[in-house]
This record gives C-alpha cells, sequence and structure tokens, in this order.
C-alpha cells in the first residue's frame, strides 16, 4: 500500500491538532521533570504506606484530611512532591480552587533546607483577597511543617520563573513558619522627648523637628493604574472606585486637619511603574503611607483587613539601625517597623470600635507596601456593592485622626 505525500501530511496535521487539542484542554499533560525529580521514581527508594494530614483554609475555616500515601524514607523530594499534590487534588474537590492545578517538580538547595516548588500555572486566583491567597499559601506551608518534612523554607515558581501576584510578595523564600503568627504590639506611643530606641533614630533620620511645625503629610495609593484595571466590582474596576474613595477621603482629611496634608500616589490615566510609589514616599519623607484595597464578596460578612509589610517572622523583634549606613529597598521597613507596629495597633481598635465588620491586623509580604520607608499600612475591604465605600470613611478618618493625634512630632 501506497500513500501520497498529502496524506501523510493530512494526518500528521491531524495528529498534532489532536494532542494540541488535549493539551489545550487538560486532558493531555506534558510534564518536563529536571533530573533530581526524577530520582523520586527510582526502583531502589525504600517505600512505605503513611497517612499524612493535609490541611487548606477553606469558607473561613482550617479544614484537614487525612490520606494514605506511598512514604519514602529517604527520598524528600518524592515526599514533596507527592503530598503537594494530593493537597492540590483535594483543594479542587472541594472547589477551593476555580482551576486543576499541578506540582510540575520540586528541587532542593544543596542544603536541603529550601524547596523550590514549580507549578503548571499561577494558583493564586487574581480576584481573591489578599487574606485569602495568604491563607492558600499558609495551608501549604502548615502542611509540609505538620507532616514533619524538614524544610526550613520553600520557594513558589511557576514553570520555573517565579511567581508574580499583585498582593502577596513572593519574590523571596517563604519560612515555613509562615505568618500567621506575626502580630502588632500593644499599642503605645512614647510621648515627645521620651521616644527611644529605633523610633529615635528613625525621627532624626526622618528629620522631623519638633521646633519647627510642619503639616503631618499622609499619602494614600489607591489600588491599580491605567494598566492595571485590578478587581472587578459589579460594573466597575478596582482602580476607579479606590481612586474615588481616595479623592474623597483625602478632602474630608485636610477639611477637618489643618496641620494635614494630603497625597495622592496616581491621577486617572497615569500609568505606575514598580516601586514608583516608594520611591515617591520616600523622596517625600512622608509621615504616613495608606495602600487603599477592594475586593467583591457577595458571600461574606463585610471584613477590614489591616496589613503592614515584613519579609520574614523575625521582623517585628528590635532592630538596631545605623544612621547613614546603607540598607537595601526590601528592608528599609524595618527602620519605623516598632511605629508601624503601634500605628497600625491604633487603628486596629479604632476600626474595632466604629465598625460592625470584622477587623483583622496581619504583618504579612503585602507587597504594595515594600521599599516604603515611612509606616505604611494597607486596607483591604471586601464589598458587597461598589458604592459601600462610603460606608467606611467616617471609621477610617477617625482610626486616621488617632494616629495623627499620637505623632509627638506634630504640632497644631
Amino acid at each position: 500500500m501506497t500513500y501520497s505525500y498529502r496524506t501523510i501530511i493530512s494526518s500528521g496535521a491531524l495528529i498534532a491538532g489532536l494532542i494540541f487539542y488535549g493539551v489545550y484542554h487538560e486532558l493531555v499533560v506534558v510534564s518536563i521533570m529536571p533530573l533530581r525529580s526524577m530520582k523520586t521514581f527510582s526502583p531502589n527508594i525504600s517505600m512505605k504506606k503513611k497517612v499524612v494530614k493535609l490541611i487548606f483554609w477553606h469558607e473561613e475555616a482550617w479544614h484537614t484530611e487525612d490520606v494514605d500515601v506511598i512514604w519514602s524514607d529517604t527520598n524528600m523530594v518524592h515526599n514533596i512532591h507527592l503530598i503537594i499534590n494530593r493537597w492540590l487534588s483535594v483543594l479542587d474537590e472541594e472547589k477551593v480552587m476555580d482551576k486543576k492545578v499541578t506540582l510540575q517538580s520540586v528541587i532542593l538547595s544543596p542544603s536541603s533546607r529550601e524547596a523550590f516548588l514549580s507549578f503548571d500555572r499561577n494558583p493564586l486566583k487574581f480576584e481573591d483577597a489578599a487574606y485569602v491567597k495568604l491563607m492558600w499559601c499558609e495551608g501549604l506551608l502548615k502542611t509540609i511543617r505538620d507532616n514533619g518534612i524538614p524544610i526550613e523554607s520553600l520557594r513558589f515558581l511557576v514553570h520555573h520563573a517565579p511567581l508574580d501576584d499583585e498582593h502577596i510578595d513572593l519574590a523571596f523564600s517563604w519560612p515555613i513558619s509562615g505568618f500567621l503568627n506575626t502580630v502588632a504590639v500593644p499599642a503605645q506611643i512614647p510621648q515627645s522627648g521620651s521616644t527611644s530606641g529605633t523610633d529615635e533614630v528613625a525621627r532624626n533620620f526622618h528629620l522631623r523637628s519638633t521646633t519647627t511645625p510642619r503639616p503631618f503629610t499622609i499619602m494614600i495609593d489607591p489600588a491599580g493604574d491605567a494598566k492595571h484595571a485590578g478587581r472587578m466590582l459589579e460594573d466597575n474596576f478596582e482602580r476607579g472606585v479606590t481612586l474615588q474613595c481616595a479623592n474623597y477621603l483625602k478632602g474630608e482629611l485636610e477639611r477637618k486637619y489643618a496641620n494635614v496634608r494630603v497625597v495622592l500616589t496616581r491621577f486617572p490615566g497615569e500609568t505606575l511603574e514598580p516601586l514608583q510609589n516608594a520611591n515617591f514616599a520616600n523622596r517625600l519623607q512622608v509621615d504616613f503611607y495608606m495602600s487603599i484595597h477592594f475586593y467583591q464578596d457577595f458571600e461574606n460578612n463585610p471584613a477590614i483587613f489591616l496589613f503592614r509589610y515584613v519579609k520574614h517572622p523575625t521582623d517585628r523583634w528590635a532592630k538596631t539601625y545605623v544612621p547613614l549606613s546603607l540598607i537595601s529597598y526590601d528592608q528599609v521597613h524595618l527602620i519605623q517597623n516598632r511605629l508601624t507596629d503601634r500605628w497600625s495597633s491604633l487603628m486596629y481598635e479604632s476600626f474595632k470600635k466604629t465598625t460592625q465588620s470584622g477587623v483583622k491586623n496581619l504583618a504579612i509580604p503585602f507587597l504594595p507596601l515594600k521599599g516604603i520607608y515611612a509606616p505604611a499600612l494597607g486596607i483591604e475591604v471586601g464589598l458587597r456593592h461598589k458604592n459601600d465605600w462610603q460606608h467606611y470613611i467616617s471609621p477610617c478618618i477617625q482610626a486616621l485622626g488617632e494616629i495623627i493625634s499620637a505623632d509627638p512630632g506634630l504640632k497644631s
């Protein structure tokens, strides 16, 4: 039997089309696995049956599920790869995630204390609240930690490239302990003349004089820009709603406080570059930085999240800063971390008194606050309707008033 070139080409095109269709609709999965990960399937590995605990966050609560796996006594790569893929499968079954995600490969550092996890797609849903994304990461860390895998940190990747997200900073390895135990210090503000330690050095560096009055400068960052529309809020985008809120908040603050100056990070139609806001705030030497974020939430009760930027849970411990010394942009938040903790506690207590919404105060790698010297807080609120932000203006002004009146360098 002979075949013409036309028949061969048509058959090849048909087969290629079927393969492409299968890959596109995830009926066929193609995975390129590094040689180190291939050790997972070595027949010489000692295997045994073991029950592992899978932990995940869903519907405002922690859930656990025990599953049987084939565990290796010697191959940590196999164990991590297996347990995370089982964890992802459970999340898919419970409808925690809106897409099927698979862990492609696991690579260990030379010391075997850091694991690089490469997924086949971004597991974080863009429309979700930053807190939901945080709890996804914390659930994975908790699953690895509670099953006794001796890893100190995890790096999240997609196709062996850094995992990008607009809210959570995943540019570095996350400690296996997570960030949920990072709490704020008590809201005790030193009186004028009694500031000590890191805060005193910070104020000297900031050139804030107690003898020469100047306005208390607040920089407000409405999330989004002309290029990044943000999350959907009914028939609008986050960038438009946050800008409305920021403009209204600016007018109310300047009307109520004569000694307060409010600066916005952007105007309609403006596009921002990475770290542009941080550079703007640091050059202007603002006294307080606040980033505003909204997301759509029809199912849960309205919630207010206060975020502070940390790169490691130990960032909240006392740090010593030497004036005129060099410090990297991802560590600059340490200069005034104690003052940031105190002011976030003041806002937290104020919101608890003035709103019916649940309030959480967390120190996490909240990306919009990265690289900012001044005390900086991110506020994220779940809205049922796009105009519900108006309900939070008065509580926000009152909370900011607590900070303004607590600043010992402010003169009326």
